[in-house]
């Protein structure tokens, strides 16, 4: 479940509670206007007598907001979206680069090659199998190294995203 979707399930059950609360005190007629917890910014009950007929019932702040979180869902969404397509392009450029060290003429890749061999020999593997086991670990390392790039990329993108956001914040508050 989706951090946000688990915050508005909570809000929905809080509203639910505190609706159910109200419905009680409206049926009772109670007159009790610390009910409700002030610090939580719900609306306070009013200063006279209820009775069961007067059909006031308080309505969730959501429904003045709906516009606006539609409007930051489609954010939200998008920049999950953007964030996600630019590292995979990302990593895909990382893997390709990465991959042209990648050749039988590159004397380190023999060298790591002959060790991964050896250590996969000395746990009983047959020659052909080891050197297959220490080709996938070449592999296996090439994608974790792309995969790593592609991330540390994303930090530096989000990172030229703050500072944007911090200059454009600042202009804004020096022009009021």
């Amino acid at each position: 479940m989706h951090v946000n979707q688990y915050i508005q399930r909570l809000r929905w059950l809080y509203y639910r509670v505190t609706l159910r609360r109200w419905r009680h005190l409206i049926a009772n007629g109670e007159r009790r206007e610390d009910s409700l917890d002030p610090a939580s910014g719900a609306q306070q009950m009013p200063s006279r007598r209820l009775r069961s007929g007067d059909g006031w019932v308080p309505c969730r702040p959501e429904h003045r907001l709906d516009g606006e979180n539609i409007v930051r869902q489609l954010v939200v969404s998008f920049a999950t979206g953007s964030v996600i397509i630019i590292e995979r392009h990302r990593e895909a450029l990382h893997y390709a680069r990465l991959a042209e060290s990648i050749n039988p003429y590159n004397p380190a890749l023999s060298q790591a090659m002959e060790k991964l061999a050896e250590v996969a020999a000395t746990t009983g593997q047959a020659n052909p199998q080891a050197h297959a086991m220490a080709i996938a670990q070449i592999y296996r390392l090439v994608l974790h190294q792309a995969n790593f790039l592609s991330i540390l990329d994303g930090f530096y993108f989000l990172t030229v995203v703050a500072i944007c956001g911090g200059l454009i914040a600042a202009l804004q508050r020096r022009i009021n």
